[in-house]
């Protein structure tokens, strides 16, 4: 009786072996053409078309037109400068405004006559002020006096700065 057992044992084992054996070997096909290196095709017969570069006329706004651009992004940055330190989630984004602000007051600068000058002055003094008590950590931080910087600045340019008001441009 234990002769018998062994042998339907060893029979058993032989036909899993077997059945395994061709089961890998007839799995391996596919495994085998996704690691044969194929040809690259031709990348010299794609079409590449040439493009003329296309000129644009310069830009016509006039010193006007580009103060009262960079008033209204003025006016745009100081509201969400103001947004910014009531939430005071982020002093990296309030200070990219601040700095935004300054980029603003300098576009400003630059198509305006030297008359206003010491104004100006004066507003980019309020600006650094800002940007220095920004620049403290938070527990150090007084927003009352940095909102009132703000607003003194902000009232001084829209009482003498306003694009609706007479002023000189170059």
């Amino acid at each position: 009786m234990d002769l018998s057992n062994r042998g339907i044992q060893r029979q058993i084992i032989i036909f899993t072996a077997v059945s395994f054996l061709c089961l890998t070997i007839q799995g391996c096909e596919p495994l085998r053409k996704k690691f044969v290196r194929q040809k690259k095709k031709d990348q010299g017969s794609e079409v590449v078309p040439v493009l003329e570069p296309i000129t644009y006329p310069p830009r016509t706004e006039s010193s006007k037109e580009m103060y009262a651009y960079h008033y209204s992004l003025w006016k745009v940055w100081y509201k969400e400068l103001l947004v910014a330190i009531e939430e005071s989630e982020n002093s990296k984004r309030e200070l990219s405004f601040l700095e935004q602000l300054q980029k603003q007051l300098e576009g400003m600068k630059r198509n305006l006559s030297d008359d206003k000058e010491g104004l100006i002055k004066e507003i980019e003094d309020n600006l650094n002020d800002a940007k220095d008590e920004l620049n403290k950590t938070k527990t150090l931080r007084n927003i009352y006096l940095t909102k009132r910087m703000l607003d003194r600045a902000d009232k001084n340019i829209r009482r003498n700065f306003n694009p609706k008001l007479n002023l000189t441009y170059r």
